[in-house]
């Protein structure tokens, strides 16, 4: 299953080009549902989009966020795909990509990490030019497709966008 994620994440460098699409920079908040902990924390991170292809309006995204409440800290790096569907100002958006996990739970001083996959859904409403409000549904899943094993991100954001 990592190497065909690994693939997945890979093939918009294949198709590498000047992009139609601008680079994106920002910041977003919302509620982390975690199974195991069974609790909702709330989260703050920020995100950077590098666009990548002119066919297909590919992104390669960079996202990273963290929430510390209830004695639980919890902080998610993550590397994704992420393709878009324009219409006028709207743009619905899909990701998929990789996960690394850095935890503490209540019952524990010790960090933790692991590894996971998500796949998500949003939209993107273009404020004007250069700025952007952004809502995402994330699922992630550490250990194939294990309900008792995922977490949900739910986000609302700003970016900006910057370059050609």
């Amino acid at each position: 299953m990592r190497k065909i994620l690994f693939i997945i994440l890979l093939l918009p460098l294949s198709v590498w080009g000047k992009p139609d699409a601008r680079h994106e920079l920002g910041v977003f908040s919302g509620p982390f549902l975690i199974a195991q902990a069974d609790q909702i924390m709330s989260s703050v991170g920020g995100r950077f989009s590098y666009a990548v292809n002119s066919n297909h309006v590919n992104h390669l995204e960079l996202r990273a966020f963290g929430s510390n409440e209830g004695g639980v800290s919890y902080y998610i790096g993550e590397l994704s795909i992420r393709n878009e569907f324009k219409v006028n100002r709207i743009s619905a958006v899909w990701l998929l990509g990789l996960d690394y996990h850095y935890f503490r739970s209540r019952s524990s001083s010790v960090y933790t990490n692991k590894s996971s996959w998500h796949a998500g859904v949003g939209i993107n409403l273009d404020i004007n030019d250069n700025l952007m409000f952004r809502n995402d549904y994330i699922v992630r899943f550490s250990n194939g497709i294990s309900f008792s094993d995922m977490s949900l991100l739910v986000t609302m954001g700003l970016a900006w966008a910057f370059g050609d």
